[in-house]
């Protein structure tokens, strides 16, 4: 993975960030933040293990 390539994926991790609202009480809003947070952390642990090599 190249340089241009992780830092793509952490500025689509933040763009995602960015977005969550966690002041909310709407259950909809909640369930929508949950999804991008839970997409963000897919990201990031996919960049760790790369980063890793793989392990």
């Amino acid at each position: 993975m190249t340089k241009e390539e992780i830092i793509k994926e952490i500025e689509k991790a933040l763009s995602y960030l960015e977005t969550v609202d966690c002041m909310t009480l709407n259950k909809t809003v909640q369930t929508a933040s949950s999804k991008k947070v839970n997409k963000t952390y897919d990201i990031l642990n996919k960049l760790k293990k790369n980063l890793q090599g793989g392990y």
